[in-house]
């Protein structure tokens, strides 16, 4: 065959690996997803930095597409994939002196990524731009903000769905005009679809009843 469009898959990881490490977030989850590689190593190469280091707010900075987004969000597992699946070479693990997570707990990795990605994105909407300056629409981040909620172990769906109806009360608020209320407005109802595409139908059918809306 054409060796041209061979991608000789420990390549492909180190090169993910590398980019990772140095925070080109953009290119690296577009490897990834291209080649199918769990895209939890974004996270796992150093959770610490990652989390804590502006991993973060760079992630969401790089990623612009929402659908990418709520795929990195949805793909992330409480494991680390470098020590069960994608083994980092020593020559990497060495650089800048920085580990692949050392005594980080990956139990609770989802819900603190999931905080971390979510702080983010409402701050960004409420101040009208991102951390690098691009400007940022009201609800933009909906989406990806509804996947971290249904995400979290357990899933925080009253605050989703309290999210689905703010939003829904400021774009399209309710008038004596004989228009019809608020949630029951296209993008509103969308945005339960999704989240109930994304939750345990049920548990997030007593969730809503429970909100007494």
């Amino acid at each position: 065959g054409n060796l041209e469009i061979i991608y000789p898959r420990a390549l492909v990881l180190r090169h993910a690996m590398l980019g990772t490490q140095e925070r080109r977030y953009k290119e690296t989850f577009e490897l990834m997803r291209r080649h199918k590689v769990d895209l939890n190593l974004i996270v796992d190469m150093d959770p610490y930095h990652f989390l804590e280091g502006g991993g973060v707010t760079s992630l969401v900075e790089q990623i612009e597409s929402i659908d990418h987004l709520n795929l990195f969000i949805s793909c992330l597992q409480n494991w680390n994939s470098t020590a069960e699946r994608y083994e980092i070479p020593r020559w990497i693990r060495g650089q800048n002196g920085r580990n692949n997570g050392g005594a980080f707990d990956f139990a609770i990795k989802v819900n603190q990524v999931c905080r971390g990605v979510r702080s983010v994105m409402i701050e960004a909407e409420r101040t009208g731009r991102t951390n690098g300056g691009r400007s940022v629409e009201t609800g933009h981040y909906l989406l990806p903000i509804l996947s971290t909620f249904a995400k979290e172990d357990p899933p925080k769906l009253h605050s989703a769905l309290e999210l689905i109806r703010e939003n829904a009360l400021r774009e399209f608020p309710n008038t004596n005009t004989g228009k019809k209320p608020s949630l029951f407005a296209d993008g509103a109802q969308r945005s339960i679809q999704y989240l109930a595409f994304l939750a345990d139908y049920e548990l997030l059918f007593k969730t809503a009843l429970e909100s007494y809306d």
